[in-house]
């Protein structure tokens, strides 16, 4: 291997590993975490390509397993509703902020973890284990954008690239 390819691999490597995802702040009480949440921004992806209006309705099915029913409209809020119920399963007990979620009957299996939350849980930030797709989601369906505000440069606080992140809430176009 050439030198120069070497030193340009030994100066790449601390970048990449300041590029490595934020760990959960701290743990969910499972109880209060469970129920309706919706998104209010992303980094857009293409599996939620065309959708709008989206929330998420959180239910445990055993200890540690979860059932999520994804729902959004096409084309627009008042576009044809589209659901998908999503199995999940926490991957790590100590912290409860882990997940892992299954998808096309278990032939896709993606992580996320809940980076941080409020503590009355009114808002969540989300990633893939990645890093690479971030969302926040809120009780509500829409938060003033004041605080979206907020929690976007929190978001960016944790690492991830919230400069990618778009609104999608209530009222997005």
């Amino acid at each position: 291997m050439r030198p120069s390819l070497i030193l340009a691999m030994l100066i790449a490597l601390p970048v990449v590993a300041l590029a490595a995802p934020a760990e959960p702040r701290k743990p969910l009480d499972l109880s209060r975490f469970m129920g309706r949440w919706y998104e209010q921004m992303r980094i857009p992806n293409m599996a939620e390509h065309d959708c709008y209006a989206a929330h998420q309705d959180w239910s445990q099915v055993a200890p540690g397993r979860f059932m999520i029913l994804q729902t959004c409209h096409g084309g627009s809020e008042a576009g044809p509703e589209r659901r998908m119920r999503t199995p999940a399963r926490l991957i790590d007990p100590s912290s409860t902020a882990k997940f892992e979620a299954s998808f096309f009957g278990g032939l896709i299996h993606k992580r996320y973890w809940v980076l941080d939350h409020a503590d009355d849980y009114g808002w969540m930030i989300a990633c893939t284990d990645d890093g690479k797709y971030a969302s926040i989601l809120a009780r509500t369906a829409a938060l003033p954008s004041g605080q979206l505000a907020e929690l976007k440069a929190r978001a960016a606080a944790l690492g991830l690239a919230a400069g990618r992140l778009v609104f999608v809430g209530r009222g997005a176009k």
